[in-house]
């Protein structure tokens, strides 16, 4: 339960980089959904660890975190919101290299989401 008010709290938190005003609304959505992503990318790695005892995180960082919640969730948040400033650094100085930047870390983040799915259902059934 504590792992899920952390959550939530780094949703929040994360959501407000969104708010740029100087971005269109298409940019502000890449921004949200990769967000969204990353959520979806712990909530499932926990998920999937809860159910087996088989499966292990694969990010080098992560693998040495991932059973310290209390770490690996604000660890995610920071790189996280890291790299949403950065997505607005890239956009400020180029609007098509941004949304080439924004639109590939989302297809890589889903590929991710994909991945822990793909474990979740094969470690339930």
């Amino acid at each position: 339960m504590k792992t899920i008010g952390i959550i939530i709290l780094v949703i929040l938190s994360l959501t407000s980089s969104v708010s740029a005003q100087n971005q269109d609304k298409v940019f502000k959505l890449l921004k949200t959904n990769y967000i969204a992503l990353n959520v979806l990318d712990v909530a499932s790695t926990y998920y999937n660890l809860h159910k087996s005892p088989d499966v292990k995180e694969v990010g080098v960082i992560g693998r040495h975190v991932i059973h310290k919640p209390l770490i690996a969730i604000p660890l995610k948040a920071g790189v996280t919101y890291a790299t949403l400033k950065t997505f607005d650094f890239i956009y400020q100085e180029s609007k098509p290299i941004g949304y080439v930047i924004a639109v590939g870390m989302n297809i890589i983040t889903g590929m991710v989401v994909k991945q822990n799915i793909d474990v979740a259902i094969t470690i339930t059934f």
